[in-house]
């Protein structure tokens, strides 16, 4: 119970901090909006957010996840997935367009991390919904990397047609990578182990995944 107590107050913390943030950039205040969500990643990290940007996803969980318990992991994760995505729309209105991609895409790689999958934990109110990440991000372009991510969390949370469509805007961007086919393969392969009604419920039929699964095999066998 003490526990759970630190964390709710720790979660009411970490609103307040973006409760203002969001008001500086409703307000136009972008300028502001940078240095306060500066101060509120020295808070969290003891960097500011421009190193958060240089740092890979993984380093950042690592330091993020080291020493605190899933709870409070889960809270330290999302705060800064909210900061990294109201820090890319402050650089977009800056007109700082390379700065907000990478913003962006950080936030999503991170809260891909962190998002519950089937164990029904909810995230706190301040995080940003996936799908406002993914729509402004595929705007900038999704590298490889997000896109295999994105993919694997849409079949993990059984939304198999969105898990489908991500592989073919890979083979898409590489047609010629064998290692994409081989995870097309290997992503049908384990959806014909789901039943009938588990498939349609995410928008994938079983004669769809069927049908996707002869495609790849087409892919591998090209010359």
């Amino acid at each position: 119970m003490i526990r759970e107590d630190y964390i709710l107050r720790l979660v009411r913390k970490y609103a307040q901090m973006v409760a203002r943030i969001v008001g500086q950039n409703h307000a136009r205040e972008y300028r502001n909006a940078l240095q306060t969500i500066d101060q509120a990643s020295m808070q969290l990290l003891s960097l500011n957010i421009g190193s958060v940007i240089r740092l890979s996803p993984g380093q950042l969980l690592a330091i993020l996840l080291d020493g605190h318990d899933p709870a409070e992991c889960r809270a330290r994760c999302t705060l800064l997935v909210t900061l990294l995505q109201q820090a890319g729309i402050a650089h977009a209105a800056e007109n700082r367009p390379a700065e907000s991609r990478v913003a962006y895409l950080q936030a999503l790689h991170i809260l891909l991390e962190v998002l519950p999958r089937r164990d029904g934990v909810v995230l706190p109110e301040f995080a940003p919904a996936i799908e406002d990440l993914v729509s402004v991000a595929r705007e900038k372009g999704l590298p490889a990397e997000t896109q295999t991510a994105l993919m694997l969390y849409y079949e993990q949370t059984g939304q198999y047609a969105r898990a489908e469509d991500c592989l073919y805007a890979m083979l898409e961007d590489e047609p010629e990578n064998p290692g994409i086919v081989d995870m097309g393969i290997e992503l049908y392969e384990r959806l014909q182990q789901q039943d009938d009604a588990v498939l349609s419920a995410g928008n994938l039929p079983r004669d769809e995944v069927n049908d996707g699964l002869i495609e790849m095999r087409k892919f591998k066998r090209r010359p």
